[in-house]
């Protein structure tokens, strides 16, 4: 069962330290992070791009439901709140759950785990044709269609298109995950689109004129996916 990567938004250190010991204590969840400030919450969903954001309601600078209408995708959102009556705004905005603290029963956060991991199930169904990505202070709504390939440098991915070349921060595992099935993987540092690919030789590819390594370990399934005449 895939391990929900999760972040917490909490101006209350008690409530980020529970949290923390029942993510921690779950084998389902891994904690990216923890933030008690707003503004650092949203750059790391950005930069992380959680399956699941535990969030509070109240917060200096940025509350809870002004973030969760800003996102540029779309992770399971479980509420945090010291309040239940925030249930019925938190529940228009499509969250999986809302907590009511002190969130002390283990047995009621699985529940919210749970509904976490549905919601990100049927996310991930819809295999989003536009990929998010934060270049500087702005957020680009790319086509997956229109990128040629990405490469790895380092800890970031360079993504190449006709128009563009954008270098964002992320990491090139956790990219893969929000490609669509047009996309594959033929060297550790190269993700190309394969209606984009021009020709195949050997140890090598041609993407838009580029000239693109392929692992060994990478070729076989390279060669499952394409549709030979």
């Amino acid at each position: 069962m895939k391990i929900l990567n999760c972040v917490v938004i909490d101006d209350d250190p008690m409530s980020i330290t529970m949290l923390q010991a029942l993510i921690n204590k779950t084998e389902k969840l891994a904690l990216l992070g923890a933030y008690d400030d707003a503004e650092k919450g949203v750059t790391a969903i950005i930069e992380e791009h959680p399956d699941v954001i535990f969030i509070d309601v109240e917060m200096p600078k940025l509350s809870g439901p002004e973030i969760i209408r800003n996102l540029p995708y779309d992770p399971a959102i479980v509420i945090v709140s010291g309040s239940p009556d925030y249930a019925a705004e938190a529940f228009e905005l499509d969250v999986a759950d809302y907590l009511v603290k002190p969130i002390d029963n283990y047995a009621r956060f699985l529940k919210s785990v749970e509904k976490a991991r549905k919601a990100v199930n049927t996310e991930n169904k819809k295999d989003s044709k536009k990929l998010f990505l934060k270049v500087d202070s702005t957020i680009i709504n790319l086509d997956k269609a229109d990128i040629f390939y990405i490469k790895a440098l380092g800890d970031y991915v360079q993504l190449i298109t006709a128009q563009k070349t954008y270098t964002v921060k992320y990491k090139m595992s956790a990219i893969v995950e929000k490609l669509t099935s047009e996309f594959v993987r033929t060297h550790r540092s190269y993700i190309v689109n394969i209606n984009n690919i021009q020709n195949i030789e050997q140890l090598s590819i041609e993407v838009n004129g580029e000239i693109i390594p392929i692992g060994e370990s990478y070729k076989k399934a390279l060669l499952k996916r394409i549709e030979l005449l």
